[in-house]
């Protein structure tokens, strides 16, 4: 299309965009259809067909990558983030293949039954210039579907794997948690392979939850994802909705999504001491959560008055560096011989 009016260009492909969105039905089954499409803009001396090709995907991945069902100019930086991009998923690659990246992981405590004790599976990367780093230090990788998969991959083997040295180790525990990263899983099987790894090495389902965050559902085909979500959940695994009250449509989430914890998210903890709004937030979320039946995990624990604060609200779970460090799984036994969390919650000696 030639012009020398941008605007026009646009509204036509908005047109476009509006057209091919519809639902395709039939007797067994209904599918939203969507369409992502990404586009450049160049003076025509200047139009290269190789070059314009190549913008225009590079367009059109930002457009998926944004959530679908959109469209998305080309501008330089795609191509500088697409070379970022690049040299940090060799990097990543580079680590998972030298064990320097590895999962840690980071008790959950019950705070009505001290004794029942569940982990968090998190991601670790000692990183060759920056030390220890966990993964909101480096977001960008989640950003590429495809690395978010491997590692999301990497992570579940590594835990499943885990669980038998922790049995080894005489270590009691309920289930250990999955962060499962965001990113567009739509058609990977990622989560009904997860049944099938934990037959093959011998892994009970029931000891395996899956933190998800919201936006997993916002996407315009997270029907077929909440279906394989549904029937893990029938065959053990426990649901969390992870990061709560960050997302979109919170409430509706609770409504249509199946679930048996929600996570509220650190952020709400940090001013629970400060702000009267967020320890009405977090109370008002307890009593909605539990008026549905289903529990609460607070996470980012900072301080003692904080697990009295949810102790008094009669928050279920909680978790943090305060109470005890993300640790490898060789080294839980001796971390758990050290937590506070028992002194925190002792009648007869008061907060630690």
């Amino acid at each position: 299309m030639t012009g020398n009016i941008p605007a026009l260009f646009e509204t036509a492909l908005l047109d476009i965009l509006a057209r091919m969105r519809f639902t395709f039905r039939n007797p067994i089954m209904s599918h939203a259809c969507t369409v992502s499409i990404g586009y450049v803009c160049v003076p025509l001396p200047d139009a290269r067909e190789k070059s314009l090709l190549k913008r225009a995907d590079l367009a059109l991945y930002a457009a998926k990558t944004s959530g679908r069902n959109r469209i998305c100019e080309y501008h330089p930086a795609m191509e500088e983030k697409l070379d970022l991009a690049a040299r940090l998923r060799r990097r990543v690659q580079t680590g998972l293949r030298d064990h320097s990246i590895e999962v840690f992981y980071q008790p959950i405590f019950s705070l009505s039954a001290p004794g029942r004790i569940s982990f968090e599976a998190l991601l670790h990367w000692d990183h060759p210039q920056h030390s220890l780093l966990s993964p909101q230090h480096f977001p960008e990788v989640f950003d590429d579907p495809r690395l978010t998969l491997t590692l999301n991959t990497f992570v579940t083997h590594q835990v499943m794997q885990d669980m038998r040295l922790l049995q080894e180790q005489n270590v009691r525990f309920e289930r250990i948690a999955i962060n499962i990263a965001s990113c567009d899983l739509e058609g990977s099987g990622f989560f009904t392979n997860i049944s099938t790894v934990a037959e093959e090495m011998n892994v009970p389902l029931d000891s395996l939850a899956l933190e998800v965050t919201e936006n997993v559902f916002s996407r315009p085909h997270h029907q077929q994802l909440e279906h394989e979500l549904d029937t893990l959940h029938r065959q053990g695994v426990q649901i969390s909705l992870d990061d709560f009250g960050t997302g979109f449509a919170s409430l509706t989430h609770l409504k249509t999504i199946t679930f048996d914890y929600v996570k509220i998210n650190r952020a709400f903890v940090a001013g629970l001491e400060r702000h009267g709004t967020d320890a009405a937030i977090i109370r008002g979320v307890i009593d909605i959560v539990h008026s549905l039946g289903r529990k609460v995990v607070a996470e980012g624990i900072g301080s003692a008055t904080q697990v009295r604060a949810l102790l008094e609200m009669e928050c279920d779970f909680v978790q943090g560096d305060f109470l005890c460090e993300a640790v490898p799984v060789m080294d839980i036994p001796a971390a758990l011989e050290k937590i506070r969390y028992r002194a925190l919650l002792s009648p007869e000696n008061g907060p630690a």
